[in-house]
C-alpha cells in the first residue's frame, strides 16, 4: 500500500503547480517555463522552440499563462538540483557575477526528437526569483512534513 507521500506526490500530476497543495495559504508569485533549444552556455544565445530568447518574450512563458502541472514543474526543479544546473542570473536575466543575484534559472535536459537527442541541445527551463524559491521550499517542506509516513520514507532516509 503505497504512503500518504506516495499518494499525494502522484497527485501532483494532476494539480496546477500554481494551484498545488503545497502552497497551502500562500499565493505564488512571478514563475516562468519555457524550453531551450539551443545551447545553454551563454544567457544571451539562449532560444526557445520560436527562435525567441525564452526571458526576453514577453510574459508567454510566465506559468500563470500556461497549465504546468505542478509535477511538470517540480521535475525540472529536481532535475537541476540534482545535476548542478543552476544558472544565477541579474535583474537583466543575465548572468553577470559583479551585479546581485536575482533571478534563478533550472535547467533540465529534455530531447523529445531523435534529432535534439543526437545533438543533446534542448533543455526545460524553469524560473523564479531567489525569494520565491525559498518560498517554495518552506511551502514544500511544510507540505512534505504534514503528510503521513508509512515507514517506508523515514527507513530510507
Amino acid at each position: 500500500m503505497d504512503s500518504d507521500l506516495a499518494s499525494a506526490l502522484k497527485q501532483l500530476k494532476k494539480s496546477s503547480f500554481l494551484h498545488g497543495p503545497f502552497w497551502e495559504n500562500h499565493k505564488p508569485g512571478n514563475w516562468w517555463q519555457s524550453r531551450i533549444v539551443s545551447s545553454v552556455q551563454n544567457v544571451d544565445e539562449w532560444r526557445d522552440d520560436r527562435g525567441l530568447h525564452p526571458l526576453a518574450s514577453g510574459n508567454v512563458n510566465k506559468l500563470a499563462d500556461q497549465k504546468r502541472t505542478a509535477d511538470e514543474v517540480i521535475r525540472v526543479l529536481r532535475n537541476a538540483l540534482a545535476h548542478g544546473n543552476v544558472i544565477y542570473l541579474d535583474q537583466e536575466f543575465r548572468e553577470n557575477s559583479s551585479k546581485r543575484m536575482i533571478y534563478m534559472a533550472f535547467l533540465s535536459r529534455y530531447e523529445e526528437t531523435e534529432e535534439q537527442r543526437a545533438i543533446s541541445e534542448t533543455y526545460r527551463l524553469v524560473l523564479t526569483d531567489e525569494e520565491e524559491f525559498l518560498k517554495f521550499v518552506k511551502c514544500w517542506a511544510s507540505w512534505i512534513g504534514r503528510l503521513g509516513d508509512d515507514g517506508v520514507v523515514s527507513e530510507a532516509a
